[in-house]
C-alpha cells in the first residue's frame, strides 16, 4: 500500500538548549490509514502535531524533517514552503475546542473565515451554504442554531464537532487529530470517534491521531507509534502492540490501565515522572536509554548505551535492549491463555 504521508527525521530543540525536544522522529501513514500517536503528557505528541502544522511557538526551533506528501517533499525547517497545505490539504483539529474557538465570533464567521482564507471570490450566499452543509454533516441536529451561536452557547460536544466541521470544510487528504475526546463523556466520546470514522471511510482520510488514552487507541487506530521524552521508542500494529507490546514503557503503561480482563484489582504506577529538558540536557539522557531511571526491570547497560530500533516482525519495532525477551514473554502468555 503507497505511503501518502511520510515524515523522517523531525527533531525539534529549545532555544538555548542542545539536546532535542524530539529527536528524529520518522513515521509513515499508509493511504487511507489512521496511525495513532501514543505516550504520557509531555513526551512530544502535540509537539509534532505543531511542527507539521507549522503552529510551533517562537521559543522552538526545528533542527531538521522532511514531509513527503502525496508524493511532493517538503523541508518541515522552511515552514512557509508548507503554508499553501496548511487548512486546505492538512488540517488539524485541536483538543481543547472552548479555546480553539474564538469566544468572540459567532461559529458561522468562523466557518466563513475558513473560507475566505482560500476561496476569497466565494459569494456570502455560497460561504453560508457550505458552513450550513458542513455542520449538517457532523450530525448537529440544529444546524442553523449551532450555525448563529456563540461557543459558550454550545456543549463541549457540540463545540467538537465545530472544531471538525471547521477542519473539513475544504475537505483536506490529510487530518490531525489531537485529544478530540479529552473532557468528554463517554457517550459523546463515542459518537465524536464514529463520525470521525464514519468520514474517513467516506473519504479516504489519512488520519494522525493523538492520544493517551489507549482506550480509544484500540477502537480507532490501524497503527501506533509510541513516544517517549520526545523519543520514538516502539511502532507497531495496533492490534499487535496491545498483545505484545516490546518495549518496557509500552508494557508498562498497558499494565496501568484498567480493563475487564484483569482479574487483580492492582494497576501498575510507572514511577517518577517524564524528564524536563533541563534534566535531559544536564544528565546526557539522549546519551543512553531515556527511559532508564522509571523502567522495572533495567539493568547496566540501559545508563551507559542508547537502544536503537529493532524489528521483531514486519511493522513491529522497539528500542529496547530487552525487546526481544519481552516479545518472547508476550508470545509464550498468548499461547498459554489460548491453550
Amino acid at each position: 500500500m503507497a505511503k501518502e504521508i511520510v515524515v523522517k527525521n523531525l527533531s525539534l530543540g529549545l532555544r538555548g538548549f542542545t539536546s532535542n525536544l524530539l529527536e528524529e522522529i520518522s513515521f509513515e501513514i499508509d493511504a487511507g490509514g489512521i496511525l495513532g500517536l501514543l505516550g504520557e503528557s509531555g513526551c512530544g505528541k502535540s509537539l509534532t502535531a505543531s511542527a507539521l502544522m507549522g503552529l510551533l511557538p517562537t521559543e522552538i526551533e526545528l533542527r531538521s524533517g522532511t514531509l513527503d506528501f502525496f508524493g511532493e517533499r517538503f523541508d518541515l525547517c522552511q515552514p512557509e514552503a508548507t503554508a499553501r497545505l496548511r487548512g486546505c490539504e492538512m488540517a488539524m483539529v485541536f483538543q481543547d475546542a472552548l479555546s480553539a474557538l474564538n469566544p468572540l465570533m459567532r461559529i458561522r464567521d468562523q466557518l466563513e473565515e475558513c473560507l475566505l482564507l482560500h476561496e476569497k471570490s466565494s459569494s456570502a450566499a455560497a460561504r453560508r451554504q457550505r458552513s450550513l452543509e458542513i455542520l449538517e454533516r457532523m450530525q448537529l441536529k440544529d444546524p442553523e442554531r449551532v450555525y448563529h451561536a456563540y461557543p459558550h452557547q454550545l456543549s463541549g460536544g457540540m463545540r467538537q464537532r465545530v472544531l471538525l466541521a471547521m477542519a473539513l470544510i475544504h475537505q483536506p487528504r490529510f487530518l490531525i487529530v489531537d485529544e478530540v475526546t479529552t473532557a468528554l463523556d463517554l457517550k459523546i466520546q463515542k459518537e465524536i470517534l464514529d463520525l470521525l470514522l464514519q468520514i474517513h471511510e467516506a473519504e479516504a482520510l489519512s488520519i494522525l491521531f493523538i492520544t493517551h488514552d489507549l482506550r480509544v487507541a484500540r477502537y480507532l487506530c490501524e497503527d501506533l507509534i509510541i513516544l517517549y521524552a520526545g523519543e520514538l521508542v516502539e511502532r507497531a500494529p495496533a492490534a499487535q502492540w496491545m498483545q505484545e507490546p516490546c518495549h518496557m514503557y509500552s508494557k508498562m503503561l498497558l499494565r496501568s490501565v484498567p480493563t475487564l480482563e484483569k482479574r487483580s484489582s492492582y494497576l501498575e504506577r510507572i514511577r517518577g515522572r517524564v524528564p524536563s529538558m533541563g534534566q535531559i540536557e544536564a544528565e546526557g539522557r539522549r546519551q543512553h536509554c531515556i527511559f532508564a531511571g522509571r523502567c522495572s526491570r533495567e539493568f547496566e547497560l540501559c545508563h551507559q548505551q542508547k537502544p536503537t530500533l529493532m524489528t521483531l516482525e514486519p511493522g513491529h519495532e522497539a528500542a529496547c535492549f530487552r525487546a526481544h525477551e519481552l516479545w518472547r514473554e508476550a508470545r509464550h502468555a498468548d499461547a498459554e491463555d489460548h491453550s
